[in-house]
């Protein structure tokens, strides 16, 4: 429980960080969250091909958002994002072995045309950008409900 606060107080303090503009505090907070995470990670005694994935994604994540800082690598940047994400997604579809729910990625796609409909008029010229990356954040989240719904835990069932 003590680790999940401190990623927590982590992120906390990248938050307020990045209300003050501070970028040295936020790339620090940044990389101590993500450090932190891997830590939580690698502490499991028998690392299974999922955590390996969460790992690579963890580290790609936290080097694009070091790249953020800067802005001539923007593109970079959103370059790793969506490739952290496609990380992230893989290692939690690696966990899916049963037969894939259509009505999950039906609402989460419906939720995400619905939000993209209504910030299209504040969109301009990152209209393309932005649908990739609400694209990917679907795929992921699809991976996420499928993987919890496959854990059979009491608050998934």
């Amino acid at each position: 429980m003590w680790s999940w606060l401190a990623v927590a107080l982590s992120g906390l303090l990248y938050i307020f960080a990045d209300e003050k503009g501070d970028k040295v505090r936020m790339v620090l907070f940044s990389l101590l969250t993500h450090a932190l995470l891997a830590t939580m990670i690698l502490a499991i005694d028998h690392l299974q091909s999922y955590q390996m994935w969460m790992l690579l994604g963890l580290g790609v994540f936290a080097v694009s958002d070091a790249i953020a800082q800067w802005q001539q690598h923007t593109k970079l940047s959103f370059v790793g994002f969506i490739l952290a994400q496609l990380v992230y997604s893989w290692a939690m579809w690696g966990v899916v072995d049963s037969q894939f729910v259509l009505w999950l990625p039906a609402l989460l796609l419906c939720i995400a045309i619905v939000t993209f409909l209504l910030l299209l008029p504040r969109l301009d010229s990152f209209l393309m950008p932005v649908a990739f990356m609400g694209l990917s954040l679907v795929h992921v989240l699809c991976a996420a409900g499928e993987a919890w719904l496959v854990a059979g835990t009491s608050s998934s069932t």
